[in-house]
């Protein structure tokens, strides 16, 4: 491992550390409000059919009227922690500090390290992303999907390193499994079903350019 390689993952698990300690900071900070207890609106909805749903119901009577997959997590964190808020919580808080480091890998690889540490550093410290993190609502586990899927994207695109014999074999696989995420994603945030299509086109130009 070479020292710019050292250098590269100590940035990266400074994001890690630094994004975790904002996270849990706010949700401090925050801890008091009633809300965060007693939960209202949508937060109240996923929480319900969260419940229903680890209780062995897996298919509610009702439809849905927003995006179904946020029950499903929930209530697969409720089955194996019990209903715990602050079982959610920690989960959310976790993948809420990897998003700056995904962020740092997918720009990285196209941009250089210095770009994808400041990107990183800007996730971060990014305010919403901050205050999403404690509520159960879906935007936290959407982001870490979508950021999970970029640099696998990025990384396809790419290709192997030109002076490498890296077998092209697996590469095959990541469109499938961006593909995979992006799916979940969009049964969390409707809208991103428009990203699909674009993600490919603009891959296989990509591809084709190289």
């Amino acid at each position: 491992m070479t020292p710019g390689d050292r250098r590269w993952r100590l940035a990266l698990a400074t994001l890690f550390v630094v994004g975790l300690a904002l996270r849990i900071g706010f949700a401090r900070e925050v801890g008091d409000l009633p809300t965060f207890h007693y939960l209202v609106v949508d937060a109240a909805s996923y929480d319900r059919l969260a419940r229903v749903i680890a209780a062995g119901q897996w298919l509610p009577r009702q439809p849905f009227f927003m995006a179904p997959l946020y029950p499903y997590f929930l209530a697969a964190i409720y089955r194996l922690a019990g209903p715990s808020y602050d079982a959610v919580r920690a989960v959310q808080l976790l993948l809420s500090a990897l998003t700056p480091v995904l962020v740092a890998l997918a720009t990285a690889r196209p941009f250089g390290r210095r770009a994808g540490a400041f990107a990183g550093a800007l996730g971060a410290a990014y305010g919403p992303l901050v205050a999403f993190a404690p509520l159960l609502l879906k935007e936290t586990l959407a982001i870490f999907l979508v950021a999970t899927a970029m640099p696998l994207l990025v990384r396809f695109v790419s290709g192997p390193p030109a002076e490498t014999a890296e077998p092209e074999r697996w590469l095959a696989t990541l469109p499938l499994v961006v593909g995979l995420l992006l799916g979940l994603a969009a049964q969390l945030r409707e809208n991103l079903v428009l990203l699909l299509p674009a993600a490919c086109v603009a891959a296989a130009l990509a591809r084709q350019q190289r």
